[in-house]
């Protein structure tokens, strides 16, 4: 068995990933991860490419303040500096690890060659796999993350 440091970046990551774009309200990225239990909520281009991650803490912290017009505010109004330093599929997951600990965070985009969000690696993905409790992940060749939204649905009239 290779060692965790050596395994690769895509036997860790998850693909099924919750994401928004930088036009989505605060309320409904809130929403999204309160319901869904996600801590990381990466924001993504029309193109696919990742232009920051929303975490828990930064919405917490930066929670508007006043009426409910404030928290329909976009997304991208709590996105600050360079979007964070992605890791390719094919990286050792030492280089991730490498990223995470000098960016201080606990999650890195995984990107594809085109810059194309494929996946996340978080912290508790590594700490899983140390704990032997988190399977290496098949490889496949094209990985598309799961892009969740949630449109209402009008009420139809009760015959």
């Amino acid at each position: 068995m290779t060692t965790l440091e050596k395994r690769s970046v895509a036997e860790m990551m998850s693909t099924s990933v919750l994401a928004v774009t930088p036009d989505e309200s605060i309320l409904m990225a809130w929403e999204l991860m309160t319901q869904g239990h996600y801590h990381h909520l990466p924001v993504i281009d029309s193109d696919g490419h990742c232009v920051g991650i929303l975490m828990t803490e930064t919405l917490a912290r930066n929670w508007p303040v006043g009426g409910p017009d404030q928290v329909r505010h976009p997304v991208k109004d709590l996105l600050t500096g360079a979007p964070p330093p992605g890791v390719n599929p094919d990286d050792p997951i030492a280089i991730a690890a490498h990223r995470m600990l000098h960016g201080e965070t606990d999650v890195v985009p995984v990107v594809n060659d085109d810059g194309r969000l494929v996946g996340l690696l978080t912290a508790t993905d590594l700490i899983a796999a140390l704990a032997g409790e988190k399977e290496p992940c098949q490889k496949t060749s094209a990985v598309t993350p799961s892009l969740f939204r949630l449109e209402p649905v009008p009420q139809q009239p009760v015959p």
